[in-house]
Order: structure tokens, then sequence, then C-alpha cells
């Protein structure tokens, strides 16, 4: 069965999307939405800190959640839960406070940004139809036909970063930043929205039960990506090489990429061999760790 695709443009995750560029030191290519953010996002990241809430865990739930959650303290309660366990709920109430000041801060600044994002999804959503299935098609041919969902939610936000997405795994769904041009010439946006969907489906046990959990999005997402660019270099919409795979680390904010020359050849060998997938992904995880 097709990949089934949900696309979504959320105000709330665009939100929430700065909100985690910010916690990760990931610079903004729109200065006016950080001016717009920056105060009320200083003041959750400081209440998190102080309650010993892990922004990174609070907001591996809260970002990919606020896209279909609009009462605010029901969206706190559960990325807190998620993220921790049980909280106070006075916490749970101060929480749920400043996230709502998040969005009132972007209401006030971009009051028509739904609008703008709904418009930007109607290209990047044709050119998906037209090339999509191929390139999914043939990542599944690359790598493990099991590897690709049955379907995801595409979660359309603001480009505050001016391109940048993320795969959230235990939700089967990838965000991604509504561009209206491709931030790498010759990486057309629809091979990085391959390569997050190809992602989803690596925290099956049968493919990351060897690899530790905080290890596992980080090595999924630099397995993915040389398979993204041969996928798309099958439907002739970009080159695969070493050089083109290094532009799409940068472009596409891999955390602490490695070198795309070793990643690379770990891609070569994995297509010569033709291991597991299972088997293939450990094998990077462990290359990779011994070069860190």
């Amino acid at each position: 069965m097709p990949l089934q695709l949900r696309w979504m443009a959320s105000h709330s995750a665009s939100c929430f999307h700065a909100v985690a560029l910010i916690h990760d030191g990931v610079p903004f290519a729109d200065s006016e939405w950080h001016a717009m953010l920056v105060e009320p996002i200083a003041a959750l990241l400081e209440q998190l800190s102080a309650t010993n809430l892990s922004p990174d865990r609070f907001l591996e739930h809260l970002v990919p959640q606020s896209a279909g959650i609009d009462n605010k303290l029901q969206l706190a309660r559960i990325a807190c839960q998620k993220a921790q366990g049980p909280m106070p709920e006075q916490v749970i109430t101060r929480l749920a406070g400043q996230i709502e000041a998040i969005e009132a801060a972007a209401r006030r600044g971009a009051p028509k940004l739904l609008d703008e994002l709904a418009l930007r999804m109607g290209p990047l959503r044709e050119q998906w139809e037209a090339r999509g299935p191929g390139l999914i098609k043939r990542i599944a041919d690359l790598t493990d036909p099991q590897l690709i969902a049955e379907s995801a939610d595409v979660v359309l936000v603001h480009p505050a970063a001016g391109g940048a997405g993320t795969a959230h795994l235990q939700y089967n769904s990838v965000r991604i930043e509504a561009v209206l041009f491709n931030p790498v010439a010759g990486i057309p946006e629809i091979v990085r929205l391959a390569w997050l969907l190809g992602q989803l489906q690596c925290d099956l046990p049968r493919f990351g039960e060897s690899i530790p959990r905080h290890r596992l999005a980080r090595i999924a997402s630099l397995a993915m990506a040389p398979a993204a660019l041969v996928a798309g270099e099958y439907v002739e919409c970009c080159r695969a090489n070493a050089n083109s795979l290094g532009d799409a680390l940068r472009a596409w904010r891999v955390p602490q990429p490695p070198d795309s020359e070793l990643l690379w050849d770990w891609w070569s060998s994995y297509q010569i061999d033709r291991p597991p997938w299972q088997i293939a992904i450990a094998a990077l995880d462990t290359l990779v760790e011994t070069r860190n």
C-alpha cells in the first residue's frame, strides 16, 4: 500500500518549532520571528529548568503534539506526562500559560501565518504528488520495504531557520519548514521530505533495538540521508555523491554529522553487501561512535 500522507499547516507547531530551534542554538533566518518570540520562549525554558524538566524530552513531545491539540492545559499535561511522568497541577498550569503566551505573541506579530502556510503548502504538495511516490518506492527498494510507514502526518511550519525539518519517530509525523525556494541548489525540498519520512519506522524493534534510544534518531537521520539522495537521483531531481551528501547534511541540520566521505563509504559498502537494515544501521552507529 502506498504511503498515505495527511498534510497540515500549523500555527502552534510553528511556535514550538521555534522553541526547539532556540533551545538547540540554531540560527534564525527570520529575525522578526525571533524577536517576537524570544522573550516568551526564554520564560518557558526557564520554567522547565526550574521544575527539573528536561527541555529535550519535553519538546520531543510538545512539538509534534501541538499540531493536533488546541487545549494548552491538555497539551502541557501530556508533554509533562510523557517527558517525566505526573507533575503537580500548578506546574502544568504555569507551563500552559507560558505555552499560550508564545502563541499569543506569534498571533500579534504574524496574524496571517496560517494562511501563508496554507498557500506555501500547495507547491510542495504538488511536487510531492509528482515525484514523492517514486522517491519512497526507491528508498524502500534500497533499504527495507518495512521501513516505509503506511501513513504519516506532514506538518508545515514557519521557515524560521530558512529550511529545517524533523522526523518525530514516536508520532509517525514530520515537521518541515515551508520555504519558498530550495535552500540548497540542486536538492529540492521533496528529497528532504522523503529523508524525513524514511526515518519514521527506524524505531521499530526489529530495526532499532540494538541502538541506544538517545542515539537512535540521529543514526536514523544519518542512515537515511544517502538513501534519500540516491532515490532523488533515480527520479532525476538531484545528484547523489559524497559532495551532495555533505551539502544535504549541512542543510538538513543533521546533529553532529560525520565526514560525508565516511558516511558515503558506509552507504556504498551497504549497497554491495546488502545486510539486513538493522545490521547496517548498527554498524553505522558503531562507526560513528568510534569516530566521535
